[in-house]
């Protein structure tokens, strides 16, 4: 056996010429080389031969190799090639250039949140899709975060990991515990670990992207290990005093000395420090993360070679039938804030279904991930959750119209109203087929207090404007608005807006093409502030404006309520039931239509929506296209109670109680939709967005002069 592992520049090894010597470690040495056969720059690693000699470590590799395919994932590495060959172990993974947490940290010390934020919730949902498989990373560090050069995560280095029922069975091959700056105190012990270590430690990260210092600051590496197992976690806060406090109580959670008193996810981590560094999103269409893993015997090499990740399938094996377990139909959708979405329940119906398997790939930067993915490894289909880039794609040529594959108009047709045939449709083309969507034109009220002040349900504005204020007469707070939350604010707009000038005007104005100095939106606006004002708003528009939207729902629908009225989408009905298991649909709770205001223009729908698009076409895909068109996906999505399908035949009965049934009969009877406006502008131009209505309704008087400000801005942004 040789134990050779030097190549020379220029040579050949199984057909990848040698080109640069990359990065060296205590567990082997890292090449660029180009694999002659599939035209293709690679990261080539060889295994040093004291390792490659020893029979355990090479079970180990073949094991670990495997171990490391099994994790499919948009930003789960996989491995091009790994093999032995003349007793030399190696290795083949794509090439990406890059850096990693740790040197970004040493470059630029504490993070902005926002990007904080980003990097550690793509850790996060790789943890959590390793965790799902019983697999435990164990050394989750700044070093293991890689980052190529639009700072999209690949967590590297899964060198401790172990299946949660070998851990027991691995110890006589030596292992290392990780590195102390970021251990949880199990580990440090020697106690049984699960993910709940992983999630001490993303805490340990997240700290020091937030203060540019590891939590426990000491001289040696046995002090720092005390300090994990004895001291309170400090305060972030303190460290870096531009971070609310509100993070503390977060990450002393996330790194409780105890596992059970920690989350139980990494995405619930997440979610938390979304809340408390005010960065938290609305509850529909968004957010994410990723993943990336290797093994112990393969990736244990210093941040130089670290950078050498891997993204496509094995070399050299020929392509499995499409639908089979080795070569799934590849749905990549963004983030919905589970890790456990509900469409994963309607795949899971169809792979029951027809035999065939899938497999759901989850992204929170959705975009950035697609378009990287698009060139050599495009998913087949795709949650699409926005018409915008619905449109960008299709007009990029990377999307196949849905017609030629037996998804017709006319079969459509049959199954939904025209606003979801529009809703898919670009430049005249279907391109997307609409699979779940959510009303944001409700709002919500207490029946029970209608009776008793005798009430009708308005249908227009004059009756909602009356019923106001006979609430305000009858001693009561009508509204309750949660306008530190400024994205309600622009969902009021909206739905006025859409009410008045029509939906013609609503999309020229949130795609740049009306100036929002336009009379038609100060109109609108100053409509909006007849109601949006102090007389008739739960503490006054100074208390609105410190209401967040979960606390708005517990001002109506909590143990003891203070307003009688929320205008908000139809999530909330689920919001108010988990709050509150007293509140019973249909008498203490339920939601009514926004009000008609101009009777030629109806009652136009404004909410959120996602299309599913097809970027390969083969049998499998269209099998599962015909079943998500079909009332019996559309009844299974409906079955998890999280979101509506906007299929007019999926009976109403399969929905969970009277609220959401009527939330479904809206959205699949809707004559006209349009997508949430907000969501169609450039990013820091919404959160502009939302900034000049809270002015607004702070200022009515001031609404022409706001606008023209915005109007500049929005003018600079879309013209960029």
């Amino acid at each position: 056996m040789s134990s050779r592992t030097q190549l020379e520049l220029g040579s050949d090894f199984l057909g990848y010429r040698i080109e640069e010597l990359i990065g060296r470690g205590g567990m082997g040495i890292v090449y660029r080389a180009y694999d002659l056969r599939l035209k293709r720059t690679v990261a080539l690693k060889l295994v040093t031969p004291e390792l490659a000699l020893d029979e355990r470590f090479r079970e180990r590799f073949a094991r670990e190799t495997e171990l490391a395919m099994s994790l499919e994932h948009p930003n789960v590495v996989p491995i091009h090639d790994a093999g032995e060959v003349d007793g030399r172990l190696y290795l083949a993974m794509r090439l990406v250039a890059g850096t990693d947490l740790r040197q970004l940290l040493r470059a630029e010390g504490a993070l902005e949140p926002s990007r904080a934020l980003a990097i550690c919730g793509q850790v996060a949902s790789a943890l959590d899709a390793a965790h799902a498989k019983a697999l435990v990373h164990r050394d989750v560090k700044p070093s293991n975060v890689l980052l190529d050069e639009s700072e999209h995560v690949y967590l590297a280095d899964f060198g401790l990991t172990r299946r949660l029922e070998e851990q027991g069975a691995q110890i006589g091959e030596g292992r290392s515990i990780g590195t102390p700056a970021y251990l949880a105190p199990e580990q440090i012990e020697g106690r049984t670990v699960d993910g709940r270590a992983d999630v001490y430690s993303l805490g340990c990260v997240l700290f020091e992207c937030l203060t540019g210092t590891t939590p426990y600051r000491r001289d040696s590496q046995l002090a720092v290990a005390w300090a994990h197992l004895e001291e309170d976690p400090p305060s972030a806060s303190e460290r870096n005093p531009e971070v609310p406090e509100a993070i503390d109580t977060v990450l002393r959670t996330a790194m409780a000395k105890e596992p059970e008193e920690r989350y139980s996810t990494c995405g619930a981590l997440i979610a938390d420090v979304e809340a408390a560094l005010g960065l938290r999103q609305r509850p529909i269409w968004r957010a994410g993360r990723r993943l990336l893993f290797a093994a112990p015997a393969i990736l244990a090499l210093a941040a130089a070679a670290a950078i050498a990740i891997a993204i496509y399938g094995s070399k050299g094996t020929p392509q499995a039938t499409v639908g089979s377990a080795e070569n799934p139909i590849t749905v990549l959708a963004p983030y919905e804030g589970t890790e456990k979405p509900p469409f994963a329940k309607v795949l899971k119906a169809f792979e029951e279904r027809t035999g065939l398997k899938t497999q759901y790939e989850i992204s929170g930067d959705f975009l950035p991930v697609l378009r990287t993915r698009l060139p050599e490894n495009p998913p087949m289909l795709a949650m699409i959750p926005s018409p915008t880039i619905l449109a960008d794609l299709a007009r990029d040529g990377v999307l196949k119209p849905l017609a030629p594959l037996g998804i017709s108009h006319s079969y459509l047709s049959q199954n939904y109203s025209k606003a979801w045939l529009d809703f898919g449709a670009v430049n005249g083309k279907t391109y997307g087929l609409a699979v779940q969507a959510s009303s944001k034109s409700v709002f919500w009220y207490r029946p029970h207090d209608f009776k008793s002040m005798g009430l009708t349900v308005p249908e227009t504005w004059a009756q909602l404007l009356s019923v106001t204020e006979k609430i305000k007469a009858a001693g009561k707070t009508p509204w309750a608005l949660p306008a530190a939350d400024s994205w309600t604010l622009t969902d009021w707009f909206e739905n006025i807006y859409i009410r008045t000038a029509g939906p013609a005007k609503y999309s020229r104005l949130f795609a740049g093409k009306l100036r929002f100095d336009h009379p038609s939106v100060i109109a609108a606006l100053r409509r909006m502030t007849t109601i949006l004002n102090d007389r008739y708003v739960a503490g006054g528009i100074r208390g609105a404006l410190r209401t967040n939207f979960p606390n708005g729902v517990d001002l109506v629908f909590g143990q003891i309520p203070s307003a009688e009225l929320y205008m908000e989408g139809g999530f909330v009905g689920g919001i108010a039931l988990g709050n509150n298991p007293r509140l019973k649909p249909g008498r203490t709770i339920d939601a009514a239509p926004f009000p008609i205001i101009t009777p030629s223009l109806d009652s136009p729908l404004v909410g959120g929506g996602a299309v599913i698009a097809v970027f390969v076409d083969n049998e499998a895909v269209r099998k599962l296209l015909l079943y998500l068109s079909s009332p019996e996906a559309g009844t299974v999505l409906a079955s998890t109670r999280e979101h509506v399908s906007p299929n007019k035949r999926v009976p109403l009965n399969a929905y969970a109680n009277v609220i959401a049934r009527a939330e479904a009969k809206q959205v699949a009877g809707a004559k006209t939709f349009r997508f949430d406006g907000s969501d169609l502008l450039p990013g820091s131009l919404a959160e502009s967005w939302g900034f000049t209505l809270q002015k607004v309704i702070q200022k009515p008087r001031a609404i022409p002069n706001l606008m023209k400000d915005f109007q500049r801005k929005a003018a600079r942004e879309l013209n960029k």
